[in-house]
């Protein structure tokens, strides 16, 4: 505990010294990651059990019986008492047998109880169909044959220059990068009225709720910091004082900006894959997101509690949607082609002209 207080202490120093300059972020940046992977596992998800869900304790005790019988059994193999071990372990085998076969039968029929009763709610049924995993076991993708534009089949680091060419057309990567130089804003130097709401330091209260809005299965980007890395306790101070220099200086690691694109198939795919056939999604960085989470919870407070969006914003607002915008067109269309007029018409009208 003492390497990893003296670790924070000696990040927290860097970060303070970093005072706009990119390089030096990126450097403090990577070591801290560096420290992160060498403290902290990455974890991956629960171990998933793989027993099946009608095996039980009771059939796990009858299978360590009968196993104990078999060794007795070789054991003896050769003398005068191998014909009772055979029989012994024979009839542990049959119970055993029996055991699972009644177990089968009983999960079988209760689970088929249990969907009958819930027929009534389709979403609740198709749930537990989910839950049952009834579908055929999935066969590991072999992303490394794949056809090219010519249809030639390419594998191994062929495979992957297809890849890479095909997600940068489809992506727009083959864009220059720009500089990390911030950008300047034509506002500066001029005082906003909301300044003072959305331009104070950040706390450790905001980044505190942005870690636990975050989803404890979620990939890791290109620094491969996952998210339970994040939660610990020991490195929330890092959190915010990153937080703080990229807020001050209006910089950001370099390596934010990268994001590592998985093939993902839009269908069954069988054989050989065409790219056209996949789509991909971008893993970003989650220490990004979090930043983000406060940045969005800030714009969106000041916004909403000020009037700055307008009343027919309907999108990307809390409780509120395209839904409201469409049913709102939907009844006064109605309305106005079956000619329903008077205070009916003007009471809806008022009702849904604002929201």
């Amino acid at each position: 505990m003492a390497e990893e207080s003296s670790f924070i202490e000696r990040i927290i120093g860097d970060l303070k010294l970093v005072e706009g300059d990119q390089a030096k972020l990126d450097q403090v940046y990577d070591e801290l990651c560096e420290g992160l992977r060498r403290n902290l596992k990455l974890v991956k998800g629960g171990k998933k059990s793989m027993s099946q869900p009608w095996f039980t304790a009771y059939l796990a005790r009858l299978r360590k019986s009968m196993h104990r019988a078999e060794a007795e059994w070789l054991k003896k193999k050769g003398s005068g008492e191998q014909v009772n071990s055979r029989n012994d372990y024979l009839r542990a085998r049959n119970s055993y047998a029996k055991a699972v076969k009644k177990a089968k039968r009983d999960f079988q029929t209760r689970k088929r109880r249990e969907l009958e009763s819930e027929l009534s709610c389709p979403k609740k049924f198709w749930r537990s169909i989910k839950r049952l995993n009834v579908h055929n076991s999935k066969k590991k993708r072999n992303l490394l044959e794949v056809l090219d534009e010519d249809g030639k089949l390419r594998t191994d680091e062929e495979a992957v220059e297809v890849w890479a060419k095909h997600f940068s057309k489809l992506l727009g990567t083959h864009m220059e990068k720009d500089d990390n130089t911030p950008p300047q804003s034509s506002h500066r130097g001029v005082q906003s009225e909301y300044e003072d709401r959305l331009c104070h330091p950040l706390t450790m209260e905001e980044v505190h709720w942005a870690l636990h809005r975050v989803r404890k299965d979620t990939a890791p980007g290109q620094d491969e910091v996952g998210a339970e890395m994040m939660m610990a306790d020991w490195v929330a101070d890092v959190w915010l004082n990153l937080f703080q220099v990229c807020w001050e200086f209006s910089i950001v690691p370099s390596v934010w900006k990268e994001s590592i694109v998985v093939p993902v198939p839009k269908k069954q795919a069988r054989g050989v894959y065409e790219v056209n056939n996949f789509h991909g999604v971008s893993l970003s960085s989650i220490v990004c997101k979090t930043m983000c989470m406060v940045l969005n919870v800030r714009l969106s407070t000041v916004a909403e509690e000020e009037g700055l969006i307008a009343e027919e914003q309907g999108g990307f607002q809390k409780m509120r949607g395209c839904r409201d915008q469409v049913l709102s067109l939907v009844l006064l269309g109605q309305m106005e082609i079956e000619g329903i007029d008077g205070s009916i018409y003007r009471l809806l009208q008022s009702l849904w002209q604002n929201r």
